[in-house]
């Protein structure tokens, strides 16, 4: 079983509605959270009838996104997918990558034992991929 089984497995038990947000999404989302640090990274596209468009450079802004499209609103969405970062001349990182995760989406108050269970399973999957974690 490969880390990424071993943490879709954990994701599964946690979270079992899962989300596949599209790839482009708009630029403006990520500006207005990250401001122009994310423009140096992020691969923009040209301007369409919703304006600017970006490849997800992140996942939890469009798995948050597509949560709230549905019709009912889960306690918990996971996700799977490819993310696109660009890196500067000559770095060792990757530009696509894939990320796996889970949102608590909740409703009212803070859940601490839900942001728990999202924490717990993360530092899992980190052991299954035989990665030391930095929270």
């Amino acid at each position: 079983m490969t880390a990424r089984d071993s943490i879709r497995g954990l994701l599964e038990k946690l979270a079992p509605h899962w989300v596949s947000p599209p790839v482009l999404q708009p630029a403006a989302l990520y500006l207005e959270l990250s401001g122009d640090e994310i423009r140096r990274r992020a691969f923009l596209m040209g301007e369409s009838g919703d304006g600017e468009l970006c490849l997800r450079p992140d996942m939890t802004v469009p798995a948050v996104r597509a949560a709230f499209a549905l019709p009912t609103l889960p306690a918990i969405v996971a996700y799977e997918g490819a993310v696109f970062r660009q890196s500067p001349a000559g770095a060792a990182r990757e530009t696509e990558f894939l990320q796996l995760g889970a949102e608590w989406i909740g409703r009212g108050a803070i859940s601490l034992e839900a942001e728990a269970q999202i924490i717990a399973v993360a530092l899992e999957g980190c052991a299954a991929a035989r990665v030391t974690p930095r929270l």
